[in-house]
């Protein structure tokens, strides 16, 4: 496990690479540098730190799989109580378009209002985020939206909650140019892996202890 985890590390997000599908039932992840109609370039990851260029015949390809890109979407919500006489239109929408806010719509099943308590929750987590990793909070908050459908897509249900909550938990102290997008691709290849979300962010928590940045 520790192995694997180093790797995952110290390794490029893998998790957001464009994947070939061949013929012969090989899986090539990398990130596509130039295509043609019969030849598809693509720069792979070699051990933890290189890479190495390779050129697939169309011929060859079943099919390609490009990451889509990580927004949050507009929140999608049933019809909110009428407004309370007197009250601010303008603080409303500036709740309403809120990252903050956004995510916690996304994460509930139902009606979410401004002043929820998860609303408060993101909004510190993504303040303590974006100051211990080197992405802003609309990145952290595309990725973490990304990671969950990624995870869906493999069968399993986390909340954005429950990601960022883990996240946070990794470091006790400030670590200089630390990315979310390793992490987070490190959590959903734990994940799909078969690790519960307390084991893969424990497995994490330990690498950091035994390479001394925890």
């Amino acid at each position: 496990m520790t192995g694997l985890l180093i790797f995952l590390l110290l390794c490029p997000a893998l998790a957001w690479a464009d994947t070939l599908y061949l013929k012969d039932g090989r899986i090539v992840r990398g990130e596509i540098v130039s295509e043609t109609d019969e030849v598809v370039s693509v720069k792979e990851p070699i051990g933890t730190s290189g890479y190495a260029q390779a050129r697939y015949p169309k011929t060859q390809i079943e099919r390609i799989e490009r990451p889509a890109a990580a927004s949050i979407p507009p929140p999608s919500q049933p019809a909110a109580p009428p407004p309370v006489r007197g009250a601010s239109s303008a603080t409303d929408r500036r709740a309403d378009d809120s990252l903050a806010y956004k995510l916690a719509t996304i994460d509930s099943t139902g009606y979410v209002s401004k002043d929820h308590v998860t609303v408060a929750r993101f909004r510190s987590l993504l303040n303590q985020l974006s100051a211990k990793f080197v992405e802003d909070e609309q990145q952290i908050a595309d990725m973490t939206a990304k990671a969950r459908q990624m995870l869906r897509a493999d069968g399993i249900e986390e909340s954005l909650l429950n990601m960022m909550e883990g996240m946070n938990q990794l470091f006790i102290r400030t670590i200089e140019n630390q990315q979310y997008a390793e992490y987070i691709a490190a959590y959903i290849t734990l994940r799909s892996k078969g690790e519960s979300h307390a084991d893969a962010i424990s497995g994490l928590q330990g690498i950091l202890r035994a390479v001394g940045a925890r």
